[in-house]
């Protein structure tokens, strides 16, 4: 079956994505071209970032994907939106090509958009026979709203394909409320996913859930590790050479899973079949969880 977002998550996803101030990434060659513009910005050195608790949120880190980022990266600017356009042409157009380089996030490739014809030259970047659009805020405020939200639509069909299988009728019945929806807002993972299925507890499935806590809801739940094959309300989990757990589903028997891929909201809670998550994650070692 196929699923997708309502309108008002779309909308929600448009206006909250796209940062309300603007964050460039920089190596040393374009910080020194910067000196002089920098009086009405915040600077940090990239540890000084990533030590600021009102930067290191997971809506920031999932909208310029900060895992991505390049190793160059040393120096982070914090602006108001209109201070791109106070800068020089030449500079404004060499610190936008330095976010192509250096982030993944909001870099939307141009078949996102209905068309490019409208959006500034020095935004529209060549890479390998493709066109990418590098995204900040007052760029993104000068769009439609409906744009916006068609720019969401497809972009987060990059994250997901948007098909599941049907939540089995005999499946625990709270998790009609979100088997095969998205959610509003970036930050509930798989492991919240995964108690949730096992508990019901809503106060979990919004959550970032980390390892430490998985294992104690484990504990709580009276799950423990099995090597005898999977049932019905198993909690599968897929753990690295470093006995980390890179991910966990639900088992609804009959091969199907109750699963969230990651922690975006372009990831959905799904049904999904095991060779889906045998694609995703066999690289790693399974552990069963029984309780």
């Amino acid at each position: 079956m196929q699923i997708k977002p309502t309108d008002i998550q779309l909308k929600e996803w448009a206006d909250t994505h796209v940062p309300p101030q603007d964050f460039f990434f920089l190596d040393e060659v374009v910080l020194e071209k910067l000196k002089g513009h920098l009086l009405a910005v915040k600077l940090y050195t990239r540890k000084e970032f990533f030590s600021n608790s009102d930067y290191n949120t997971i809506q920031l880190n999932n909208s310029y994907m900060y895992w991505a980022l390049e190793k160059g990266v040393s120096s982070v600017i914090v602006a108001d939106p209109l201070w791109l356009n106070s800068l020089p042409d030449q500079i404004k157009a060499k610190l936008l090509e330095c976010q192509l380089h250096n982030r993944k996030g909001l870099i939307f490739p141009e078949e996102m958009f209905p068309s490019i014809n409208f959006i500034p030259e020095e935004h529209i970047f060549h890479v390998q026979n493709k066109r990418y659009v590098v995204i900040q805020k007052a760029l993104w405020s000068s769009f439609g709203e409906e744009v916006r939200k068609d720019v969401m639509m497809n972009y987060a069909q990059l994250w997901d394909a948007w098909q599941a299988d049907p939540l089995p009728s005999n499946s625990p019945t709270h998790l009609k409320n979100y088997a095969n929806r998205f959610s509003d807002q970036h930050g509930a993972n798989c492991l919240a996913a995964a108690i949730y299925s096992a508990t019901g507890d809503e106060t979990v499935i919004h959550t970032w859930m980390k390892q430490d806590q998985f294992a104690e809801a484990l504990n709580k739940s009276e799950y423990k590790l099995t090597h005898d094959g999977q049932l019905a309300e198993d909690i599968v989990t897929w753990v690295d050479e470093q006995d980390v757990i890179q991910h966990a589903a639900f088992y609804l028997g009959d091969s199907l899973y109750f699963n969230k891929n990651g922690q975006t909201c372009f990831n959905p809670w799904k049904i999904v079949r095991d060779d889906e998550l045998e694609r995703e994650w066999g690289a790693f070692n399974r552990r069963v969880y029984r309780r």
